[in-house]
């Protein structure tokens, strides 16, 4: 179910057994908290604001699983796309590869050797994410699920995680895995929790979308890295 969920975002881009005690949703004298219509036929109402395509954005998704933690990091300004991946979380996480998309060209870079693989451009993928709040709106989301039969979606209430009271909606399919989804208020998706069919947690992703200026120089190609070109087929050009 991970993999569906990844092979979304990557769309909308172009990655303990556990039993929670949920408290019952409050009622509506709380309204970010208002209890959503049955989850058999979910589109919230409640949308996040216009998209605001003009702007950069960056866009982070942390994830625990069995194999270890990473970090993918994408940042973007126009139809210019950079994505770093880490090993690791917070202070301890090493950059594995960076990815540079261009209308010109696409860069593979390797920190490790300080290389560069430059490749064609992708003509289909440009401005392929007009709208980067997708990767985060529930009602994107539920409803690319919902396209998938057999699939489930069901309200569990909220929980309180890192001093926020969030929303949780539960994901299920016909082989008995589920997601649980928490959602602020305004149906934003900041966490994923994935478990396998016994109950037991395999998975725990956070998202984080923020709109604003990038860092200064953030789709250079380092002038100490080795560029070289190679065609689609994966032949060398030159170095």
């Amino acid at each position: 179910m991970k993999k569906i969920f990844l092979l979304l975002i990557w769309f909308l881009l172009t990655g303990a057994s556990c039993k929670r005690n949920l408290s019952p949703t409050r009622g509506p004298a709380n309204p970010a908290l208002e209890p959503e219509p049955p989850l058999s036929m979910i589109h919230p109402d409640q949308t996040l604001q216009p998209s605001r395509p003009s702007l950069p954005w960056t866009f982070e998704m942390a994830m625990i699983n069995l194999d270890g933690k990473g970090v993918i990091i994408t940042y973007a300004d126009g139809d210019t796309r950079r994505v770093d991946q880490y090993q690791g979380l917070g202070k301890d996480r090493k950059i594995q590869s960076i990815t540079i998309i261009t209308k010109d060209a696409v860069y593979g870079l390797n920190p490790e050797n300080k290389t560069v693989i430059k490749l064609p451009p992708n003509p289909e993928r440009a401005g392929d994410q007009d709208n980067p709040q997708a990767m985060v709106e529930w009602k994107t989301i539920s409803g690319q699920w919902m396209r998938l039969p057999g699939v489930k979606i069901s309200e569990r209430g909220s929980e309180q995680w890192e001093g926020t009271e969030l929303k949780v909606y539960r994901v299920s399919n016909p082989e008995q895995s589920w997601s649980d989804y928490y959602l602020t208020g305004e149906n934003v998706i900041k966490r994923i929790v994935d478990y396998n069919g016994e109950g037991a947690q395999v998975n725990d992703t956070r998202l984080e979308l923020q709109f604003g200026p990038l860092p200064a120089g953030i789709f250079d190609i380092p002038p100490d890295y080795r560029i070289e070109n190679r065609t689609e087929k994966g032949d060398t050009l030159s170095k």
